[in-house]
């Protein structure tokens, strides 16, 4: 296959994904009240704890990726009841982004008429799709209709640190919810999908070693003889070690990281 051969098939497997992707996020039942509320509750959690260092939405996604999706620790910490497998959290996750679309909708009706809400088409839009993040208390009183104007909505989100991201930013949080998920699934169907034989270890004279996911996406840990060789790094075949390992007995520099081999 030539390099254009590969592109092209790359392009259509790409837009295949894609349009699947879209079939089943549309088959996925909006999640319920209680959950989606906690979930909620972790995504501005982890908005303003991105924004608090300088960070933007994909920073916050991240986390919030890593921390319900896969686990991680160093994410979002998930609610309770929270599914104990990828594919199952990736699932309650979608429909997270189901409901966050619900819930634009009707604020986008609520709000539609709101005095003193003057925006364009483009910037009501944005104004909609970060409301969410406003928290429970606004959004039962935009719901209940307590929030009757917009110096109330104001008043409101006085001493909320997203207020000015909430009223007038650009931030795409739907947008990006959704690219976050797809991107999220290769990552689940990686441990779906049994591995290609090319995949499998190959025999080596040096220290063979277990390979154990740990918390982090991007951490694996391989163990030795008495001792753990942790690297960190993406997700690729090859790692520079730079550690020490025991074989037979004594010490060896471990310089590279293969196929769940380490070499001498």
């Amino acid at each position: 296959m030539t390099l254009l051969e590969a592109a092209q098939a790359k392009n259509a497997a790409d837009k295949a994904y894609r349009s699947a992707f879209i079939s089943e996020m549309h088959t996925l039942k909006p999640m319920d009240d209680s959950p989606f509320l906690a979930v909620l509750d972790c995504l501005i959690a982890q908005v303003k704890e991105s924004r608090s260092r300088g960070k933007d939405v994909e920073s916050a996604m991240d986390s919030f990726r890593a921390g319900l999706i896969f686990g991680c620790g160093w994410g979002t910490t998930p609610p309770a009841d929270w599914p104990d497998t990828k594919a199952k959290r990736w699932e309650a996750m979608a429909r997270f982004g189901r409901r966050y679309e619900v819930l634009k909708a009707t604020l986008s009706k609520l709000c539609y008429e709101l005095k003193g809400l003057e925006r364009g088409d483009d910037g009501y839009g944005d104004f909609i799709d970060s409301l969410p993040l406003a928290g429970r208390a606004v959004l039962d009183g935009l719901i209940q209709e307590d929030i009757a104007n917009y110096k109330q909505l104001e008043k409101a989100l006085a001493d909320n640190p997203l207020k000015d991201f909430i009223l007038n930013g650009e931030n795409y949080i739907a947008m990006k919810m959704e690219e976050m998920l797809c991107e999220a699934y290769t990552q689940v169907a990686r441990e779906l999908t049994p591995p290609d034989e090319d995949d499998r270890p190959r025999e080596n004279p040096h220290v063979v070693v277990n390979v154990t996911r740990k918390e982090s996406p991007d951490r694996w840990s391989r163990d030795t003889v008495g001792l753990t060789l942790t690297v960190s790094g993406p997700f690729r075949d090859e790692y520079e070690a730079g550690k020490f390992v025991k074989q037979n007995g004594k010490e060896c520099h471990a310089v590279r990281l293969y196929h769940g081999i380490v070499e001498k």
